[in-house]
């Protein structure tokens, strides 16, 4: 247990200690994580087969070789069981990695993911024919809708022309497509976890099968 206490003890300044090397001097804009998320990476430092071969590996003319053998043997056996057991239960009660992180993050992802929609739609409403551009509109007008909606705005929507049906589920396309190449750079760059990509994607295909059917 001394052990336990002393790893959960230095895991707090080492934590503190990487992030303010991470912002300043490598420049990265990671936050930090809570203090409930640091403790449970100090409850997981476990022992295992790397300690016991250690301890294995003494010369045998140490007098005490035996018992430092048996304290490395109780210590893994103390961490694996106490230890393996309860992080669990321990992860859920302290609520690490729950629903409200997930939700924010994805929130974040959709408000790139729209607003890198909406900048590929200014590039390619410039670059079509002119007669379409009611669609690049109509789109444009549902996505900040959509922006807004999100960032606690409130926007009404906005029909599409009938006349250009087509073009308007075609441009719907590539802007889901847009939205996934983005979400999947989110997560390359380990801004959102998988689990995020995976419920924005879930999100996009249904919004593609229902351009499909319509």
């Amino acid at each position: 247990m001394l052990l336990i206490g002393l790893r959960l003890l230095w895991v707090f300044p080492g934590a503190y200690l990487s992030q303010f090397i991470r912002v300043q001097f490598l420049k990265h804009d990671d936050p930090l994580p809570s203090p409930r998320a640091i403790f449970i990476v100090g409850w997981t430092g476990m022992r295992g087969v790397i300690a016991l071969a250690a301890a294995l590996s003494l010369p045998a003319v140490i007098a005490q070789r035996n018992v430092i053998v048996f304290l490395t043997f109780c210590v893994i056996l103390v961490t694996l069981v106490v230890q393996g057991l309860t992080l669990g239960p321990l992860i859920r009660a302290l609520r690490v990695g729950g629903q409200e992180p997930t939700k924010r993050e994805v929130q974040e992802a959709r408000a790139q993911m729209l607003e890198a929609a909406l900048e590929h739609l200014d590039r390619a409403g410039s670059e079509d024919l002119a007669e379409f551009a009611d669609v690049y509109e109509n789109l444009a007008y549902h996505y900040r809708s959509r922006l807004a909606t999100l960032l606690g705005e409130g926007a009404d929507e906005h029909g599409s022309s009938a006349q250009h049906d087509e073009r308007y589920r075609e441009v719907s396309r590539q802007l889901i497509s847009v939205e996934r190449e983005t979400a999947i750079h989110l997560r390359d760059r380990g801004r959102i976890s998988d689990e995020s990509l995976r419920e924005l994607l879930n999100e996009l295909d249904l919004e593609e099968s229902h351009l499909a059917t319509t």
